[in-house]
């Protein structure tokens, strides 16, 4: 006989472990990405105000597309499961 003592616990699977941090990272990325899309919006206004000139055209061009890009992303999340 062994002294080693035996035990039912099986290691964890290593694909297991890499889909349960994948399903997390998901999770946190849709989490910003949902806040994002809410505060994102904040910055039109000064770009508005000032007027449309060359690089705040760009600027503003790209918020809304990061702002639709969020939208996208972040839609589903709701904010009573975190």
């Amino acid at each position: 006989m062994s002294n080693v003592p035996y035990t039912n616990d099986q290691p964890p699977n290593n694909r297991t472990t890499i889909q349960a941090a994948c399903r997390h990272g998901v999770r946190h990325i849709k989490i910003a990405m949902f806040w994002s899309a809410i505060i994102l919006p904040v910055g039109y206004l000064p770009l508005l105000i000032g007027g449309l000139h060359n690089f705040e055209t760009i600027m503003f061009v790209t918020l809304v597309a990061f702002n639709i890009i969020a939208l996208y992303i972040g839609h589903d999340h709701q904010p009573s499961d975190s």
